[in-house]
């Protein structure tokens, strides 16, 4: 049974299409379990595309029934696991973590793994966590890790789809144009 960690997320925006970015897991803080994740300590599981090389779900609430998007980047760097996960929109549920999200109700990320290495200092009540086995990771309410924030849920605003309209029919007008004189 995997271990879990929580960490919270802020809202800056949301983007309709359900893309939101962020951190998963923050380094060298102390959660609410006394675990502190350390610096590579999802390296090796992210080359080998999560456990078992099955990739990394994205669950709601951890619930391995209830698929509710795919991460389109897993990667570290010097602050932690930096994530962008795309919500599912054509499901229920998608659609609801993509509202709670938009509506600042859904604030936090726990991710799902297996330790491979650790380390205890048994007078700072802490474990170090060196090596882990990535099995999903989930939006949550109540997250452990109060510094991983979710720095971007995006959405585009009534000027950038006008603009990306007039745009398009630019390019159609030009193709148009193009295509009359050949």
């Amino acid at each position: 049974m995997p271990n879990y960690f929580d960490a919270p997320f802020e809202i800056k925006s949301v983007e309709e299409t359900g893309i939101f970015r962020g951190y998963a897991s923050i380094f060298g803080n102390k959660d609410s379990h006394g675990h502190i994740v350390v610096a590579g300590a999802f390296s090796r599981t992210l080359k080998e595309n999560g456990r078992n090389t099955t990739g990394v779900a994205m669950l709601k609430g951890h619930d391995t029934r209830r698929p509710i998007g795919v991460w389109n980047v897993l990667e570290e760097d010097s602050r932690g696991l930096k994530v962008e996960g795309q919500l599912i929109l054509e499901i229920q549920d998608g659609r609801e973590t993509h509202a709670l999200m938009k509506a600042g109700a859904l604030k936090g990320l726990s991710i799902g793994y297996d330790t491979r290495i650790y380390k205890d200092d048994a007078k700072k009540k802490v474990r170090y966590l060196q090596d882990l086995d990535l099995w999903e990771i989930s939006p949550v309410v109540f997250p452990s890790n109060l510094r991983s924030t979710i720095t971007t849920v995006k959405e585009l605003s009534q000027n950038d789809t006008k603009a990306l309209s007039d745009i398009l029919s630019t390019l159609e007008r030009v193709n148009f144009e193009v295509a009359n004189e050949m």
